[in-house]
């Protein structure tokens, strides 16, 4: 999000943008033509629209700590 932010793209678009992109859902052809519009490199846009779900930082902590309770037990 920072990185669309720092090229110039609107704060909320940046936003759903990324959001989209975490949760699966993929870029719409506006999203696209957006980001098209401030010059972004070909691989953002390509990595974008390959990630199909990324897994939230709090989720990997939690099973860290799972993983560290369960060994020490």
């Amino acid at each position: 999000m920072t990185f669309l932010c720092s090229k110039g793209l609107e704060n909320n678009l940046a936003f759903t943008i990324m959001e989209s992109v975490r949760k699966g859902r993929g870029l719409k052809p506006e999203m696209i033509e957006e980001m098209s519009k401030i010059d972004l490199p070909d691989w953002y846009i390509d990595s974008c629209l390959k990630i199909k779900y990324m897994f939230p930082k709090a989720h990997a902590v939690a099973y860290v700590m799972m993983s560290f309770s369960y060994c020490l037990s």
